[in-house]
């Protein structure tokens, strides 16, 4: 006979997700950069509940579903209340994970935050751009793994300014020929105005527009992201933020350079001064 699913809201302690994890034997590998970030979302309390999201165990103790927030559970130190279901039959494994995982856009969108396509990819790089130090350029831009509510969580910090920066990067996107995402100028934008918000602006606008260019390196720069375009051996995403940030730096020092480059065998990702 076959042993019904169960469904019920448990509170995941510490103690339980060890239980739980001494009974599972799949030996599953584990991502360890998934567990270090429920984790802290979990101690800064910006774990979400009641997602509908099931911590999923079969009828002989393994966990099909739910591994990683259960030794994200033990790494913080945190109860987590989950929708829980037990006695799942072994069957469905192969099934499991295998939908689209809701986006930070998806997010935004539910949220009913305007601009929600641009601001969470704004968001969500600005964060990878300002929390990564001394990495090589291969790995700047990629090595931050965040969560939604992470991102989220920056946008309420300040729902106005990000606003305004989603406005404001789309129309030097068009100013621009659509040479640059307007993404990638939100966070070319918000990260140079952590550190003077007026020359932020005066810079993105002489790069996008070609107007009233006070450094000749903007016009270098400028010059090879419209080449860049119309080649067929495109700059990375990495080089082309690493030039950016190297023309940022130049017009903020009152350097004028006749070449811009960027050689990220070598280099590490330029930090903007």
């Amino acid at each position: 006979m076959e042993t019904k699913t169960e469904l019920k809201k448990v509170l995941i302690t510490p103690k339980l997700a060890k239980e739980l994890l001494l009974k599972n034997n799949s030996n599953r590998r584990v991502t360890k950069s998934f567990v270090t970030t429920y984790a802290t979302d979990m101690r800064e309390g910006r774990w979400k509940q009641n997602t509908a999201e099931f911590i999923k165990i079969a009828d002989d103790g393994d966990i099909l579903d739910g591994q990683h927030r259960l030794l994200a559970i033990i790494e913080s130190d945190c109860s987590i209340l989950f929708d829980t279901a037990f006695n799942v039959p072994k069957s469905v494994f192969d099934v499991l994970d295998t939908g689209k995982k809701r986006s930070s856009a998806d997010v935004f969108s539910i949220e009913k935050i305007e601009n929600y396509t641009i601001v969470s990819a704004t968001i969500k790089s600005y964060l990878v751009v300002t929390k990564n130090n001394n990495l090589s350029a291969k790995e700047s831009l990629t090595s931050q793994r965040l969560t939604n509510t992470m991102i989220l969580a920056e946008y309420e910090k300040r729902p106005e300014f990000w606003q305004e920066v989603a406005s404001f990067s789309h129309k030097n996107y068009k100013r621009f020929a659509h040479i640059l995402p307007a993404s990638l100028i939100g966070t070319l934008y918000s990260y140079f105005y952590d550190i003077t918000p007026e020359q932020s602006r005066n810079f993105i606008n002489q790069l996008c527009s070609g107007d009233d260019i006070s450094n000749s390196s903007i016009s270098v720069l400028r010059q090879a992201l419209l080449k860049d375009k119309v080649s067929q051996r495109k700059m990375s995403f990495q080089d082309k933020f690493a030039i950016i940030i190297k023309t940022w730096n130049a017009f903020r020092l009152g350097k004028n350079y006749r070449i811009m480059k960027f050689d990220r065998d070598v280099e590490l990702m330029p930090r903007a001064v």
